[in-house]
């Protein structure tokens, strides 16, 4: 790495005097055919040697010293001479030789600082990055912890009184630890299932394999991975609509149901329904609308919840791992469809996802 980094940089102290020399030479030979006098060979100097002094001091060096030479030998007499003929363009030579030299270095100098302080102003970004990202990995794995532990405990609980005690267990008690079980370790399988697609979104691999799809039945399949989660709650799950057939990739829309119907069970209220309504869009599109009559989510946080990590406060049990959100958004963006947030009438948030049917 020190070698690759010390290579630009002895490329940028070569190139930048090669660059001089090739621009005298240039300025000269216009400068001569063109018939140019002392003062205008003078300023146009100059100006070569101020743009040598964006690649630095040595650059501003060689151009100084060869346009100076240049000025000797073609536009003061003797002509075609380093030789002069009168005193007076001696001292046109060494004003000129330290207005250059004045004027390539102060460009430099800023040039200099310029890079400077643009090198710590991107320092300090890297550190910010750096902080956010740390800060980032720390609350994720914090909420893998939280959210791998609790289940865990309940599966090896439930399991553990089942080993236990399985002859003095009745058959209801029984049925309620293995529901209590099977239900955590769905909810395992979810979080799992986020964080690999979570994983795929970071490294660029979504790839939609869109086929036609009922999108109706997509939804009943999304409600009965959830159907546990929703008794335990008490919560009514509902599917409306026709069949709706669109193209889309069906294992990433179906996440995005999840996703969607997981969280508004989260926050609906016992006794209150869930409903999921499909209906077509535009040639051959559809939309999804997710009902639900919790408390909502406030307009300012309603694009914030989509990004990773983003947890709103006062969720019931702490179970969310801040990723679906995000996953769904990616998801459906992928498909160039869109996802919005409403209010339900009477209360409640309304999530909307459109999908135009057409990932190609």
């Amino acid at each position: 790495p020190a070698n690759r980094t010390m290579r630009p940089l002895a490329l940028r102290k070569v190139g930048g005097p090669l660059l001089a020399v090739a621009l005298v030479g240039l300025a000269t030979a216009i400068l001569v055919a063109a018939g140019a006098d002392l003062t205008v060979a003078a300023l146009a100097y100059i100006a070569v040697v101020v743009a040598s002094a964006r690649f630095g001091h040595w650059a501003a060096g060689v151009a100084a010293v060869l346009s100076y030479a240049s000025l000797n030998h073609w536009f003061t007499p003797r002509y075609e001479s380093f030789g002069v003929a009168a005193s007076d363009d001696m001292v046109l030579l060494v004003a000129f030789a330290l207005a250059a030299t004045v004027a390539a270095i102060t460009v430099a100098r800023v040039n200099a600082l310029r890079r400077r302080a643009a090198e710590q102003e991107q320092a300090a970004v890297d550190a910010r990055v750096a902080a956010a990202l740390n800060e980032s990995r720390a609350g994720f794995l914090s909420s893998m912890t939280h959210n791998l532990r609790t289940p865990l405990a309940t599966i090896k609980a439930s399991v553990s009184t089942l080993q236990e005690s399985s002859s003095s267990l009745d058959e209801p008690t029984r049925r309620r630890l293995l529901a209590g079980a099977r239900e955590e370790t769905e909810r395992l399988e979810r979080l799992v299932t986020k964080v690999l697609e979570l994983s795929r979104i970071h490294a660029g691999a979504i790839d939609p394999r869109p086929e036609p799809t009922d999108i109706a039945e997509l939804t009943r399949g999304a409600v009965r991975r959830l159907r546990f989660l929703a008794a335990r709650d008490r919560v009514e799950l509902a599917v409306a609509g026709d069949v709706v057939t669109v193209s889309v990739d069906p294992a990433m829309i179906e996440l995005v149901l999840v996703v969607l119907l997981e969280n508004a069970l989260r926050f609906a209220p016992a006794g209150t329904s869930v409903s999921v309504v499909v209906e077509p869009s535009g040639v051959a599109g559809c939309r999804i609308h997710v009902i639900d009559h919790g408390p909502g989510i406030p307009v300012q946080f309603r694009e914030k919840v989509f990004e990773e990590f983003v947890r709103l406060d006062g969720q019931p049990d702490g179970s969310s791992s801040g990723l679906g959100l995000a996953i769904a958004a990616a998801f459906v963006d992928a498909h160039g469809g869109t996802i919005r947030i409403d209010d339900t009438p009477g209360g409640g948030a309304t999530f909307t996802v459109t999908l135009p049917g057409d990932t190609a």
